[in-house]
């Protein structure tokens, strides 16, 4: 549904105040934070 613009959803989610959408949104992107510092670590040990 988001696949071609993550970004502008989020963003008019953000407008607009929906907080299923945004929450979502904030999910993936505290996953994505969290494997890319988990690389981080598993990189320098």
């Amino acid at each position: 549904m988001g696949r071609w613009g993550d970004g502008e959803t989020r963003r008019r989610g953000e407008i607009i105040g929906t907080p299923a959408s945004v929450s979502i949104q904030a999910k993936l992107n505290y996953l994505l934070l969290i494997t890319y510092y988990l690389l981080l670590i598993t990189y320098y040990l």
